[in-house]
């Protein structure tokens, strides 16, 4: 597809997102949507820090503005459908393409380094959502800055709801490969210790358990 073509064509989705939750469930439901969502992001150029603007892009009022560009706007899109819990297999199409997913991965994981609170949260739901469907193969190869920004999410007590779902991505990851010494390294244990004496009870506190528990399952003799 053109480039000129690609981008009214998702400026089209974008709208016809924007009408309704039909209208949303229609295009989560339309085989090769969310490939093509994903694909269309996923082969962008990195933007620099000065561009991110991370604020509005998660606002369902975002849809109606205009994006700086084509991978943008199929973010706005993507992140827009998590809200309204996308299905397994919608998650599973976004995994189903090695280099496609390993890109997106790494996009989630520049925008939790973003200033902006709603767009972390957001983004780490999503990141969540993706974990629980990921297969063994792709758990394995997930990136140390992935790994490194979900525990960041934690100390900076995003939200509750967000501190919540790091925890999680990190219950999921940390039993594959080398993911539980990045997240050492990445200060988790920590990290993790203090949210515990912070919080003192409730479900944060048995994630946060959960979480140490896998984390030095085969840390060894690693000083926590």
């Amino acid at each position: 597809m053109a480039g000129v073509e690609e981008a009214a064509a998702l400026r089209e989705i974008k709208a016809f997102v924007a009408e309704s939750d039909r209208n949303r469930r229609c295009v989560e439901a339309r085989p090769g949507a969310i490939d093509f969502l994903v694909t269309r992001h996923s082969s962008a150029p990195p933007r620099s820090e000065s561009d991110n603007k991370a604020d509005n892009l998660f606002e369902l009022d975002s849809l109606r503005m205009p994006a700086a560009s084509p991978a943008e706007d199929a973010l706005r899109v993507l992140c827009v459908l998590q809200l309204f819990k996308p299905s397994d297999k919608s998650l599973a199409e976004i995994l189903d393409r090695p280099d496609a997913a390993a890109d997106f991965l790494d996009a989630l994981a520049s925008v939790l380094r973003r200033p902006s609170y709603r767009a972390r949260t957001y983004t780490i739901l999503l990141l969540k959502s993706m974990a629980a469907v990921m297969p063994p193969a792709r758990l394995v190869a997930v990136s140390d800055g992935l790994v490194r920004e979900a525990v960041c999410v934690v100390p900076n007590r995003v939200s509750s709801k967000a501190v919540r779902a790091a925890m999680h991505v990190l219950c999921r990851l940390c039993p594959w490969g080398r993911n539980r010494v990045k997240a050492a390294e990445a200060g988790a244990v920590t990290t993790l210790v203090e949210l515990l004496l912070d919080e003192g009870g409730g479900r944060v506190t048995e994630l946060a358990i959960v979480a140490i528990d896998r984390l030095c399952l085969t840390l060894g003799n690693m000083d926590i």
